[in-house]
């Protein structure tokens, strides 16, 4: 009999022991989970104050063309151009039909094309035309950087660092472009006339662009201008487990753009640039002005043309 209580009282001490094993693992399981939860927090929090600094650091060693707030005036790139590639080819453009369309517009020998970006549009233009002499300008250093890689294997292309404000080349060309460059169209929609974009904000410095732009023209040479969708608001996923968001803001004389980039909705990048719209009465007066006349030798809906007189 004594053998049994005292066997019994041995199940019940390995009992109580096992109770306060399991209440000791649930507490260190409960304690692991709140630090994780701090370290989350204090994770997050440190995100969001690197992402201020890097902003802060960004607006401080930014061009004049940014303003105290961030904001882009002429089309500088250089936040977007780590990730441009992974927004442009998610079906941003269709780059195909673009090429074709410059090809069908018979570009002669020479040609310019005015925001270069990544080099995107050259490279298939290279491929397609290898005769071809090319030249790509654009504000972005960083942008510039990725297109020489890209077009390394393209001993014809020449890429040149330069604002279209003081456009200075040592060529004339027979064909200059900007597909979503510093000049470009919307076509009418539901609520928006056609209009022409550009990402140069100050009038005086519009007209000074076009101005250089057309002294680096060939006689009769060709001006493509793009013609685009108008601009909307929207998300949808990219390539590289991104999701791109753009907003539009309308402010006098144009509207406000903030793109951005999200990877399972942390942000990754953002920017803003500020547009100047003219309507096509007053962008046509324009271009007319700099030496520049509407030309109807070339159709394309992606293109509107313009010729040197």
């Amino acid at each position: 009999m004594q053998g049994f209580v005292a066997l019994s009282l041995f199940h019940h001490h390995q009992h109580e022991l096992q109770l306060h094993a399991q209440h000791e693992a649930l507490a260190r399981t409960a304690a692991r989970a709140r630090a994780l939860t701090r370290a989350a927090a204090r994770q997050s929090q440190a995100l969001t104050e690197a992402c201020e600094a890097i902003a802060r650091a960004t607006r401080a060693g930014q061009p004049p063309d940014t303003t105290a707030d961030g904001i882009t005036m002429n089309g500088e790139y250089t936040d977007m151009a780590e990730h441009y590639d992974s927004i442009m080819l998610s079906g941003y453009y269709d780059y195909p039909a673009i090429v074709d369309a410059l090809v069908a517009a018979d570009p002669g020998h020479t040609v310019l094309e005015l925001g270069a970006g990544t080099g995107l549009i050259l490279q298939r233009l290279a491929a397609r035309r290898p005769d071809l002499e090319l030249t790509g300008v654009d504000l972005t250093a960083a942008m510039l950087a990725r297109a020489a890689d890209r077009l390394r294997p393209y001993p014809r292309v020449r890429l040149e660092l330069q604002n279209v404000v003081a456009l200075d080349l040592d060529r004339h060309y027979d064909l200059a472009f900007s597909y979503g460059g510093p000049w470009y169209f919307t076509s009418a929609a539901a609520g928006s006339a056609a209009a022409m974009i550009s990402h140069i904000r100050d009038p005086q410095e519009n007209r000074q662009g076009l101005e250089r732009l057309a002294a680096h023209l060939a006689p009769g040479a060709t001006l493509l201008l793009g013609i685009q969708a108008p601009h909307h608001d929207y998300t949808r996923p990219v390539r590289d487990g991104l999701d791109y968001a753009q907003s539009i803001t309308p402010i006098p004389d144009g509207f406000e753009k903030r793109y951005c980039l999200s990877r399972a909705g942390w942000p990754v990048m953002q920017q803003t640039i500020r547009y100047r719209t003219l309507s096509v009465d007053d962008a046509i007066e324009l271009l007319d002005k700099c030496g520049l006349e509407p030309c109807a030798g070339v159709q394309s809906p992606l293109f509107k043309a313009f010729r040197t007189r």
